[in-house]
């Protein structure tokens, strides 16, 4: 799953962690929704999912504003600024 892809000595564990923090929040609050949904429908057994909820959710994020602002930025090369639109 590329959960754990680093060991950093205890010491640098904290800033780290704040790093990688900051890093998921800046993405767009959309695209966050539904990957958390995704994981969570995901650990709920096969009976009780739902990825027809998940797919609406995914399916949002693309048709979002914060997904044209984040293909304008990339274009622009510069950072997004996600509304949560």
């Amino acid at each position: 799953m590329g959960l754990v892809n680093r060991v950093v000595p205890k010491a640098e564990l904290e800033t780290c962690t704040e790093t990688l923090l900051q890093q998921i929040a800046a993405n767009a609050p959309l695209t966050l929704r539904a990957a958390k949904a995704a994981l969570i429908d995901a650990l709920r057994l096969p009976a009780d999912r739902d990825p027809a909820w998940v797919e609406r959710l995914v399916a949002a994020c693309y048709e979002s504003e914060d997904y044209a602002e984040g293909l304008r930025a990339f274009l622009e090369k510069r950072a997004p600024v996600f509304r949560g639109r």
